[in-house]
């Protein structure tokens, strides 16, 4: 059985300085680089959450503007979009 992480940016991964520690940044690559399924999650959108995570090789999809979108963190597309009505 595979699992699946998925964790927040803001008051998680970020400190209040809006950064990802160069700590953070080497762990989350290491574990990538092993093959874990690792990916995020935030309410921001696609631009800025690429900025603080542009030194993290995500290769999953990510969720983006509070899980209404699904984004290839590569390519920087939206994969498919979610409304409510």
């Amino acid at each position: 059985m595979k699992t699946l992480y998925v964790t927040d940016l803001d008051g998680t991964l970020m400190r209040d300085d809006k950064i990802i520690s160069n700590e953070s940044v080497a762990i989350l690559n290491r574990l990538l680089a092993k093959g874990i399924f690792l990916t995020y999650a935030t309410a921001r959108s696609l631009s800025s959450a690429s900025k603080i995570t542009r030194n993290i090789s995500f290769k999953l999809p990510v969720i983006i503007r509070n899980g209404t979108i699904l984004a290839n963190p590569q390519s920087k597309r939206e994969i498919e979009i979610s409304t409510f009505g």
